[in-house]
This record gives C-alpha cells, sequence and structure tokens, in this order.
C-alpha cells in the first residue's frame, strides 16, 4: 500500500522513503523515545570514539589509510574527534589545575591565555597548515589536500589522545609549570607516534624518507604557525 513520505511528501511503497531515506513509520514524540535517542546518540559516540582512538594509539597510519580508502562506518569523523578530544583535554586539564601553554609576564602571558582560551580553533586552524605544508612536501606520493587534512585531524586527536592519557603522570612528576623536563618526554612520545603513523601510512615507501619528510611537514608547520602568531601579536 503507498503512502507518503512525512519527511517529503514522496510516494512510498516500501520501509523507507526512495528521496529522502526517511523512514515510512515515524512514532509520535515522548519521553520514551526523547530517552531511547539520547541513549543511542551517547553510545553512537562513545563507541566510535573508543574504536577510532583505539585504532589511533595502535596502527595509526593504516587506519588513517584504510578509512581514505573508504572504510568508515565505525569510525568517529576526524574533526569531531578534534574537537570532542581538545573540549575534554581542556576540561580534564582544568580540573587538575594544569596549564595548556607557558605563562610568562608581558604580551606573551596574554598570548598563552588566550591560545589556552581557544584551544579547540586554534587546532583546528593549524590542520590547513598541516594539510598543505604536507601535501607539498609528499606531493608526488599522490595524496590531495583534503586527504592530508583528514590525515592531520586523525593525528591531531592521536597527539591530544596521548595527551589526555598521560596527564595524570604530567601533573604528578611535574607539579611546577615551569619544569618542562617530563612534558618534553611527553612531546617526545607524541612526535614518535606521528612518525610511526606516517610510516604506517606509506606502507612499502623509504622509511628514512617517509620520516625525513614527516619531520619536515611537521617542523615547517610549526614554524609557520609561530610566524603567524608573531604577526598577529606585533599587530595588535
Amino acid at each position: 500500500m503507498n503512502t507518503s513520505c512525512k519527511n517529503c511528501g514522496n510516494a512510498v511503497d516500501h520501509n523507507f522513503c526512495s528521496v529522502c531515506g526517511q523512514s515510512v513509520t515515524v512514532q509520535r514524540i515522548t519521553t520514551a523515545f526523547v530517552l531511547n535517542d539520547l541513549a543511542h546518540g551517547i553510545f553512537h559516540i562513545h563507541h566510535g570514539l573508543l574504536y577510532t582512538t583505539k585504532h589511533l594509539l595502535t596502527r595509526p597510519g593504516y587506519m588513517i589509510r584504510e578509512y581514505l580508502n573508504g572504510q568508515r562506518v565505525k569510525h568517529f569523523r576526524p574533526v569531531p574527534l578534534v574537537l570532542v578530544l581538545s573540549a575534554a583535554y581542556v576540561v580534564i586539564s582544568h580540573g587538575f589545575n594544569n596549564t595548556l601553554f607557558e605563562t610568562s609576564p608581558g604580551a606573551a602571558n596574554h598570548l598563552s591565555q588566550w591560545l589556552e582560551a581557544h584551544y579547540s580553533h586554534v587546532e583546528l586552524l593549524m590542520l590547513p597548515i598541516f594539510a598543505i605544508t604536507s601535501y607539498l612536501l609528499f606531493r608526488q606520493r599522490g595524496e590531495n589536500f583534503a586527504e592530508w587534512f583528514t590525515f592531520h585531524a586523525f593525528l591531531t586527536g592521536q597527539r591530544i589522545a596521548v595527551s589526555l592519557i598521560t596527564l595524570p603522570l604530567v601533573v604528578l612528576m611535574a607539579p611546577d609549570p615551569s619544569d618542562r623536563t617530563f612534558k618534553n618526554v611527553i612531546v617526545s612520545i607524541e612526535l614518535l607516534m606521528m612518525m610511526w603513523a606516517f610510516i604506517e601510512f606509506y606502507k612499502g615507501h623509504s622509511v628514512i624518507r617517509t620520516i625525513f619528510l614527516g619531520i619536515a611537514s611537521i617542523v615547517i608547520s610549526i614554524a609557520l604557525a609561530m610566524f603567524a602568531l608573531f604577526i598577529a601579536q606585533s599587530l595588535s
């Protein structure tokens, strides 16, 4: 028996509308519906987030390559991943009274406060810089700008995940914010994991050349970002 889709009005003779995809059966919104919808949403975010984070920590390059090749259903999307993890990192860091950026007198302290207040935005703004740098350095290997943007979004998620996992150790081992020793160890671990991702992503290519280009892309990107911040600070 034909019926009309309640979303777009298209005539439907199956369980789902062929135009917009909505189910023919649309129940009235009740308390039970809202609770079920909330539970489904939390489970989906929780499951996808943990699944993607796990793979970024155990097989990052392979996972990103598979995602680019179309295996995406189980994964959390890269940009929301950065937003969720960075927001969690800010909240938990403040819970530990841990500052994300070192503070110092004068304008530098103002910049540190601004970076901390806009941490998620800063992480997102860094992605195009990382993407264009990697695209130019690895251009002979075929990935486009959007694919590099996705690659670095996942790497940013990986780095924030490592920071989240190690945050209690940082607070315990280096309670003094000016003590960079243990924090530098964490940064070194994050860099090694990023290189691991590059190596897996380009399995079959020269490992040495991949590491060299990977490090170059990160260093150049950070240098460009720091230069942009310096210019912005000078003009403000």
